[in-house]
């Protein structure tokens, strides 16, 4: 416990120096600032809104957020990972019980269990990144977690090269193994005690029915598993392994163990780190936002009351499970994620709207410096004014030609070429209206130098009036195709819960007169597991065509009479207890 206490102050003291001068800092829009400049000598409100904890921090909630879209970027970019690797820390490594005094146990030295841990996975990634065991890596992400009990784990997910990818069974049998070693005899007994020792599920079922895993009176890990004779890809996240019944089950704390509860792993990467590595390859890309969202899903909390909490910091800090060894992790400066890529974000906002920082009491002082700051997108413009070098390229694929200068607010270009190096925009919805078919323009104009080249169509000398008229005026916007587009682009980013309130607020707001046939499209997206449309195949909703907010509300209800009316149960089962069930 004393370890405990000592290391957690660590990042409430950072969290207080965030706080500091978040007490003063607002968020404001330019477009704020001639209001606010005519209105100076006048007793007003400060500007904006408060901003706190902010991405940079790491491990807060918006830094999670960021990094998940930053990983599925390079999912778009890449294509779908190929191997789900996952690596715990084992308090038996020799390195650990070798530098332990005497009396000591792993528990006591949290930073010793860290420090090994730490060179271990980076032996994994250069075995992996450089060594290729598994293939010639194109694209990874990483994170690193940390158990109840102390233990730290990573998580990786690689996509190979189209050469060393896993195109049939006898290639996922090559790389992956779900059985005990066939032969315990001296050249595959220490990779069968391994196995034994950290690669077994269980007990669980029938053999222990309160052990954690147990759900329901089912093991939530499906174990123990089915016998197969063979490897067999389905429709799952991971494909159907091979488990022989060999008739021969092992003894493990007097329980019995056969191939039906070991869990997937490759021999090599057992026999040669000597702890939990669990290996999968990824069958389907319905797994992808999964896993991606599996890997940044946050730290452990211990729930402790119900309250309103309005302060972000300390709804991030209290009730959080904090152990000495993520302690000593942050303490020494270890890493908790990597990319392979680096992913710049790209500012999408609408003229005069960027987002403006400014304390308490410098709001003249801000107004002036605002107009003179450039985002990713104004200096954009500005490097297509002064250079026709880059205007055949597109916004979102500037930063691989080159580098944001956060400091001058602008573009140089690269020295060294090609970088690796992807390009987000921030995301924009159909509901947004003007911003979103601004987004549209960015995905599809290259080389604009200001607001009237996105604004002016070819062919036509005067610029539209609004960016929905220049869009339609390019061929982006023909009938509701652009709510296609949008569906098709969130389900390649957005978890189910985002997913069905997006659908939900463009059925509402967006004017679209054939709910059914994107409902029928895209409801594969709605749910991960188990969508009402597998649980209730025969259900149904009617879509009444939509009416904008423009149109006159009832009192009993904020929408137009009649909107929207879903008629079955399965409905609110697939857009959720936030979602509508009738609207009239």
């Amino acid at each position: 416990m004393l370890y405990l206490l000592e290391h957690v102050p660590w990042p409430r003291t950072t969290l207080r120096t965030l706080r500091l001068p978040h007490d003063r800092i607002w968020r404001f829009c330019h477009r704020q600032c001639p209001a606010y400049r005519e209105a100076a000598d006048a007793q007003i409100e400060p500007l904006g809104k408060r901003m706190i904890l902010p991405s940079t921090y790491a491990g807060s909630p918006r830094a999670l957020q960021q990094n998940y879209l930053d990983a599925m970027a390079i999912v778009r970019r890449n294509g779908k990972p190929d191997f789900f690797i996952t690596m715990t820390a084992n308090p038996g490594w020799p390195e650990v019980t070798e530098a332990l005094r005497p009396g000591e146990h792993a528990h006591d030295r949290p930073d010793l269990v860290a420090r090994v841990f730490y060179l271990k996975w980076r032996q994994l990634l250069r075995e992996l990144l450089e060594e290729h065991i598994l293939g010639v890596d194109i694209a990874y992400c990483w994170v690193i977690e940390f158990q109840k009990r102390g233990l730290p784990h990573g998580h990786l997910l690689l996509c190979v090269a189209s050469a060393d990818k896993v195109k049939d069974t006898q290639a996922i049998d090559a790389r992956v193994c779900a059985e005990f070693p066939p032969d315990a005899s001296d050249s595959q007994a220490e990779l069968f005690k391994i196995i034994q020792a950290g690669m077994v599920h269980g007990p669980c079922g029938l053999r222990n029915p309160k052990a954690p895993c147990m759900e329901d009176g089912h093991c939530s890990k499906k174990f123990p598993k089915d016998f197969v004779e063979a490897t067999d890809f389905n429709e799952g996240f991971f494909p159907t392994y091979r488990r022989r019944d060999t008739g021969v089950s092992h003894l493990k704390g007097g329980v019995p163990f056969d191939n039906r509860d070991v869990v997937a792993y490759s021999p090599y990467l057992s026999r040669r780190f000597e702890c939990h590595i669990n290996v999968e390859i990824v069958a389907s890309l319905k797994s992808v936002k999964y896993l991606y969202k599996y890997i940044h899903k946050g730290h452990d909390r211990a729930e402790l009351a119900f309250r309103f909490n309005n302060d972000e910091i300390a709804a991030h800090v209290d009730a959080r499970y904090v152990g000495p060894a993520e302690g000593c992790w942050r303490i020494f400066g270890f890493p908790l994620h990597g990319m392979s890529h680096n992913v710049q974000r790209l500012a999408v906002h609408l003229p005069d709207m960027q987002a403006c920082m400014y304390e308490e009491g410098a709001e003249k002082d801000a107004c002036l410096t605002a107009r003179d700051r450039s985002t990713t997108l104004l200096a954009w413009f500005a490097l297509n004014r002064e250079s026709t070098k880059f205007r055949d390229i597109l916004y979102i694929d500037i930063p691989q030609h080159c580098i944001w200068d956060a400091r001058n607010t602008r573009w140089t270009e690269r020295k060294r070429g090609f970088a690796k190096v992807i390009g987000r925009l921030s995301g924009a919805s159909p509901v947004e209206l003007e911003r979103y078919y601004l987004y549209l323009l960015l995905l599809n104009v290259p080389g604009a130098r200001d607001w009237d080249d996105l604004l002016r169509a070819p062919g036509v000398d005067e610029p539209a009036a609004t960016f929905q008229e220049a869009a339609i005026l390019r061929g982006l916007v023909e009938d509701e195709e652009e709510y296609r587009k949008a569906l098709s682009e969130a389900c390649d980013l957005r978890m189910p819960g985002p997913l069905r309130n997006f659908f939900a607020h463009m059925l509402l707001n967006c004017g679209v007169s054939d709910g059914l046939t994107y409902w029928e499209e895209f409801k594969a997206g709605w749910c991960l597991f188990r969508s009402a449309f597998m649980l209730f195949p025969n259900d149904y909703f009617v879509c009444i065509p939509c009416y904008p907010y423009s149109e006159p509300r009832t009192p009993r209800s904020p929408y137009p009479a009649g909107s929207v009316l879903f008629t079955h149960r399965g409905i609110w089962n697939v857009l959720g207890r936030k979602g509508l069930m009738s609207v009239i």
